[in-house]
């Protein structure tokens, strides 16, 4: 898969020849069933070298996401796609979307285009497909994909994260939700109560599940772990004033410090709560692991 980063629109006859291509649009945070299903009627339905237009960053500041660019690219590429235009959001989010129609689709030689009736392009989100069928003929409008009757979206899974229904979000993800990142020092007292723990930088602003104690999985060099993971301000021990991610790995205890892993979510377990001891506290992780490795 070739990967092309634009980051004007003045680079966008520079980066491209006269390859005939067909193209998808949109974002593509999460790559959940609705993208798949775009993504897989398109290659269904394309003569021609199959592009991916996607862009470098949400819109949004400080908005979050539920891929990280590597991972992100990783499963496009699986997917079986030629190309993928990475925009720059910064530099295309402000322009005009005809200077956007004029000065990137129409310098590419694009055949068919596929995407969701919703998509939005340019400056406050002004252009969509009823202003693209103006320039193309063939435009492919995929219906979304539906769930128990409601619309699969990024919106909608990232909602279900937030209220720690993790298996619904799995489903509607299509895998396991996961974060990736550096494991770092923290306040070892996991190590004070016999449950050491992996505390994660992430690589990304992901969506953090609400604060509780989650089945996970992680990846250690290529090797999966049963894990249990807390998302939380530590109320027993050392409070904190941001959540953090911490986890405990049943069967390992290496330092990896400043090694990276990923953690995928599996199931809620329970709320976080304030113990009155470190040994109720103990007690309580213990019941929890009995809990996690007996799904």
């Amino acid at each position: 898969m070739n990967k092309i980063y634009i980051n004007s629109i003045s680079e966008v006859v520079n980066k491209v020849n006269d390859t005939k291509i067909d193209i998808i649009l949109g974002f593509f945070d999460g790559i959940h069933l609705g993208h798949q299903k775009l993504i897989e009627f398109a290659k269904s339905n394309s003569n021609n070298k199959l592009a991916l237009l996607t862009f470098s960053k949400t819109f949004k500041k400080d908005e979050t996401v539920l891929l990280n660019e590597t991972d992100k690219f990783n499963i496009l590429e699986k997917m079986g796609l030629d190309i993928v235009f990475i925009l720059d959001t910064d530099n295309f989010k402000n322009i005009e979307a005809i200077d956007f129609i004029n000065g990137f689709f129409k310098k590419l030689n694009i055949e068919k285009i596929f995407c969701g009736e919703d998509f939005r392009f340019g400056h406050l989100a002004k252009g969509d497909v009823s202003l693209l069928k103006n320039y193309y003929k063939d435009i492919n409008i995929v219906d979304y994909y539906l769930v128990d009757g409601k619309k699969v979206s990024t919106r909608m899974i990232k909602e279900l994260i937030y209220k720690g229904d993790i298996k619904e979000a799995n489903k509607l993800l299509g895998r396991n939700y996961s974060l990736y990142g550096e494991v770092v020092y923290g306040f070892q007292n996991g190590r004070r109560i016999g449950f050491p723990t992996l505390n994660l930088k992430p690589s990304a602003n992901y969506t953090l599940p609400k604060n509780g104690v989650y089945k996970t999985y992680t990846y250690i060099n290529g090797v999966k772990y049963i894990s249990l993971t807390n998302i939380g301000l530590h109320p027993t021990i050392d409070k904190l004033d941001t959540p953090s991610i911490e986890t405990h790995v049943f069967e390992y205890n290496n330092d990896i410090y400043g090694s990276f892993v990923t953690f995928e979510f599996v199931d809620f377990v329970r709320e976080e709560k304030k113990f009155n001891s470190l040994d109720e506290l103990k007690n309580q992780i213990s019941l929890d692991s009995v809990k996690i490795l007996g799904k």
